[in-house]
Parts: C-alpha cells; sequence; structure tokens
C-alpha cells in the first residue's frame, strides 16, 4: 500500500480540494458572523479559520487516529464562538 493511501490517514488530492473548498465556505460565513461582533470575536473567527486551514493543509501527514488532536484546538475555538453566539442572541432584544 503507498504511503499516502487514504488508510493510513492521508486525505487524496479531491478530499484535501474538498477540505480546502469547505474551510473556504466556513471562512465567509465566519466572516459574517463576525462583522455583526466586536474586534475580539472577528479575531477568533479568523484564528478558527485559521486552525482549520492549518489542519487541512496538512491533513496528508496526519494519522486517521491523530485526526482528533489536530482539530482540538480549533474545536475549541469553535465551542467558544457557539456560546458567545448563544449569550448574544440571549441578549438581543426581541
Amino acid at each position: 500500500m503507498p504511503a499516502s493511501s487514504p488508510a493510513e490517514g492521508a486525505l487524496r488530492p479531491t478530499a484535501q480540494s474538498d477540505g480546502g473548498n469547505a474551510v473556504a465556505k466556513f471562512a465567509a460565513l465566519g466572516t459574517y458572523l463576525a462583522n455583526l461582533r466586536d474586534d475580539a470575536i472577528r479575531q477568533r473567527y479568523s484564528e478558527l479559520s485559521g486552525q482549520l486551514a492549518k489542519v487541512v493543509g496538512e491533513a496528508r501527514d496526519i494519522p486517521a487516529g491523530q485526526l482528533d488532536k489536530a482539530f482540538a484546538p480549533a474545536d475549541r475555538i469553535f465551542a467558544d464562538l457557539n456560546d458567545d453566539c448563544i449569550r448574544s442572541a440571549k441578549a438581543a432584544p426581541l
């Protein structure tokens, strides 16, 4: 089996391209949401997009069993931003 086979955790070129496209779409949505908030939150959305792009860019070299660890920093940022969205929505006038 070649060293870059999907069974060893590496992404096929098409999957890597799809991952990059998904990150770009997520970043666009994040930009929209970030523009509704202050500078600190905008920075967090940028950081999240950067983390996702980093993992997708390095995915070929990440063993399948290590993907959760690779995504952990992005997961933490996403959870914080999700909590912020909930707080913001609850504070908004109806």
